[in-house]
């Protein structure tokens, strides 16, 4: 791994950290937060020399894909979320965003379903996907 590439994990990783915490005490994202973030991760890319088109584009497809989710279900993931999500993209391959991902859910949906049980919450209540995605990527951190 060059010296770059753990600029660019450490980097995703206080992002991701600052965004948890926002997102767990507010429950939004400021969108300059995430611009800056987007902004960030591409620059990064660009420097390491992993920022062709080919190699971006596809780590924007999750959060397409979750923004159509949100848009269709009514905000059951939150629009913040989804943008979060494409900013992730631009920071690592999509390989690694998918693992992240896949963990990151796994968590929420564990721990959701926990809060039911013991009635802590109820089905209309939101939980926060940030830190759950911040839990995923220190997950994959020794995968990737």
């Amino acid at each position: 791994m060059s010296i770059l590439e753990l600029v660019i994990k450490c980097c995703l990783l206080f992002f991701l950290g600052g965004a948890a915490r926002i997102d767990y005490l507010k429950r939004e994202l400021p969108l300059i937060y995430i611009v800056v973030g987007f902004g960030s991760g591409l620059l990064l890319r660009i420097l390491s020399g992993t920022a062709a088109l080919a190699e971006i584009l596809p780590g924007f497809i999750p959060g397409l894909l979750c923004l159509l989710i949100a848009k269709l279900s009514k905000e059951s993931i939150g629009y913040g979320d989804a943008f979060m999500l494409i900013a992730i993209g631009t920071f690592c391959p999509i390989t690694e965003l998918l693992f992240l991902l896949l963990c990151g859910f796994l968590m929420a949906g564990i721990v959701s379903i926990l809060l039911l049980v013991l009635k802590k919450r109820n089905k209309k209540e939101e939980i926060p996907l940030i830190p759950f995605l911040l839990s995923g990527y220190v997950l994959t951190l020794p995968f990737f």
